[in-house]
């Protein structure tokens, strides 16, 4: 993803003002069963995550309301998984969604069958990598 299609996207992802919410985990979704070390359908994986596409959906504010994420995680030792991952603003405004949503390091948990070709990712620990250097084409 070329540096002004990046920054497009970070800046579609933006957190809008929070605003009041409730919610309640499904049963086996919550963060703490899905990172069960006793559940066979979800893979714990280090690595760092790179976006490769978002997909999605726009507001009237352009701020991306709902979609997809697709990016790669990638461990120290070269072995990678294709990521999908949904993307809700309520989802983040409500402290529901547990995936980065631009390029990350840390722990991931990702689902062990895949869907459409990708893992889906679901849940992750870690931090945001620091955003590229912009690129300037003036000559010095």
């Amino acid at each position: 993803m070329g540096c002004w299609a990046a920054a497009a996207c970070f800046a579609m992802l933006a957190a809008a003002p929070a605003h009041a919410c409730e919610f309640s985990w499904k049963p086996g979704w919550s963060p703490k069963e899905i990172k069960d070390p006793e559940r066979t359908d979800v893979r714990r994986v280090v690595g760092v995550f790179h976006i490769t596409a978002i997909e999605g959906q726009a507001g009237q504010d352009g701020y991306l309301d709902s979609g997809w994420i697709s990016g790669r995680v990638e461990t120290l030792r070269g072995t990678g998984w294709d990521m999908i991952q949904s993307y809700d603003r309520f989802s983040i405004e409500c402290g529901a969604s547990r995936e980065p949503t631009r390029d990350a390091k840390g722990v991931f948990w990702i689902a062990r069958a895949r869907k459409d070709g990708r893992y889906e990712m679901l849940a992750w620990e870690g931090e945001y990598l620091p955003d590229p250097p912009s690129q300037s084409t003036d000559a010095k």
